[in-house]
């Protein structure tokens, strides 16, 4: 329900303007001076996880105090510095650009910053401008004729709400902080993008080189075979001996053509992370130990980092979307005050509305009360304050999530590294063993079948060095897309 006061005609001849009308533009200047804002205050509470992450050992505050700007610089190292294999880094550039998700989502962000424009565009006046032009025919039975009346106007109107409780201001902060959002979840998503097309280079990296270890397994066994044979038609040897390397020689087989497929469908997953096709030469060599990113991010880091990601932020303009919408509900139960202004000229001739128009004017001021919704404005209001605490819930959810993954990817720092020297050494332990029993072979200690299980205790600890080294730059990445990606725009 609205009451409408202080209503000025709008076409009347010009003439100063009234008493009534400065005191209408009087106080609508005061309040527009005295807007206030209904929404809550908002401040960032305390982090709802530990203060750092534990590292190894047990540090000196002072000392873990003092690494602490170091760290953060860690965590904040830009992408093209924490990548340092060329063509990793190539493909990465390119797939920034060619992405069909990050290019929807550069859409989708253009999106949210035109309807935070459209909604900013209430705290100005709107102006427009319209003309008409009129002709009215009457017509005389008794004198057989016809009179034309002829009217021309032209007006420039203009329309505006004064922003007395903030409504507008609190409307358009909203669609601010979800444009921030949106744009903070395009950055995610970048961070996101980066982290995929180094994983999914690893991975065929790591294929490859398990498809290498089969080809030279099959080979290595296919001269066992030839060899074997040769010592059989020699009186030398026994049929176990060439049926031992047979069988090495099909599992080989079987698993070069495994690592043939997974290597053509990582190529496949690459190329769509890109968005383009790819050339053999932007393909990786074989895994090898280390070399594609930046030595292991240190323990220790201030749990404060969390905040500067991506996944976090936006999380939090998000929140701080509600708070104005709690603003805005209030302001449902606060009057509204506009004002629409017109000035023009109307003629008989249009020559006449250039020349001598006769001159309009008008000043109309709306006054909107409310007084009865049904409980509407009062619905709203707990709508907006259940959202609040539902994105509150959300944004700690989001420190919480981030707060773990660090911490998982720091644990594995100190394990993998761990875990991949030790299969280094047991790896060497078999070799070692294989020689031995190789030379025993030859002696006729030890037999064809003692040789086959070594054999295949030596290409699975091979083939586990390989997954190890794998795991380990996995999670180096893992581990600096956790703490936000660096410079990832």
């Amino acid at each position: 329900m609205s009451i409408h006061t202080g209503a000025i005609p709008l076409m009347k001849r010009a003439r100063p303007i009234s008493h009534r009308a400065r005191g209408l533009l009087g106080l609508a200047a005061l309040m527009l001076g005295g807007c206030v804002s209904l929404a809550p205050d908002y401040a960032r509470g305390p982090l709802p996880v530990p203060a750092s992450w534990p590292g190894p050992g047990l540090e000196a505050e002072a000392e873990a105090e003092a690494k602490a700007d170091t760290k953060a610089d860690a965590a904040a190292l830009p992408w093209q510095d924490f990548v340092l294999d060329e063509r990793l880094r190539t493909l990465i550039s390119q797939a920034l650009t060619h992405n069909r998700d990050l290019q929807a989502a550069a859409h989708n962000l253009e999106a949210a910053r035109a309807l935070y424009r459209q909604g900013r565009a209430g705290l100005f006046p709107t102006l427009g401008v319209a003309g008409t032009d009129t002709r009215e025919w009457q017509g005389d039975d008794r004198q057989d004729s016809v009179g034309v009346t002829r009217t021309s106007q032209l007006t420039l109107a203009t329309t505006y709400e004064l922003d007395l409780v903030g409504r507008i201001r609190n409307q358009s902060q909203a669609a601010l902080e979800r444009y921030l959002a949106s744009a903070e979840g395009a950055r995610a998503l970048r961070v996101s993008l980066i982290g995929e097309v180094a994983q999914a280079y690893l991975t065929y990296a790591s294929d490859k080189a398990l498809g290498a270890l089969a080809s030279n397994t099959r080979d290595t066994a296919q001269r066992g075979m030839e060899l074997s044979e040769a010592r059989f038609r020699q009186g030398m040897g026994t049929r176990q001996d060439y049926l031992v390397q047979e069988a090495l020689f099909q599992q080989a087989r079987a698993d070069e053509a495994r690592y043939a497929r997974l290597m053509a469908q990582d190529a496949n997953a690459l190329a769509l992370l890109v968005g383009r096709p790819l050339k053999p030469e932007q393909l990786p060599d074989a895994l090898v130990d280390g070399g594609y990113t930046q030595a292991q991010l240190p323990p220790g880091l201030p749990a404060q980092v969390l905040l500067a990601r991506p996944d976090v932020r936006q999380a939090e303009h998000q929140l701080k979307a509600t708070h104005a919408d709690i603003g805005v509900a209030r302001a449902a139960f606060f009057p509204t005050l506009s004002l629409t202004g017109a000035a023009g000229g109307i003629s008989t001739t249009l020559l006449g509305l250039v020349q001598n128009p006769t001159h309009l004017a008008g000043l109309t001021g709306t006054l909107g009360l409310p007084i009865f919704s049904g409980g509407a404005n009062e619905a709203k209001l707990a709508q907006a304050r259940a959202l609040r605490e539902a994105a509150l819930a959300s944004y700690e959810k989001a420190i919480q999530k981030a707060f773990r993954e660090v911490a998982d990817a720091l644990v594995a720092q100190d394990t993998l590294s761990a875990e991949k020297n030790a299969q280094g050494d047991y790896l060497v332990s078999l070799e070692q063993q294989l020689r031995i029993v190789e030379a025993r072979q030859r002696l006729g200690r030890d037999g064809a079948l003692a040789v086959f299980v070594i054999q295949r205790q030596v290409l699975a600890a091979r083939a586990a060095l390989i997954r190890a080294r794998l795991a380990e730059a996995s999670n180096h990445v893992a581990l600096y897309k956790t703490l936000g990606g660096g410079g990832a725009d």
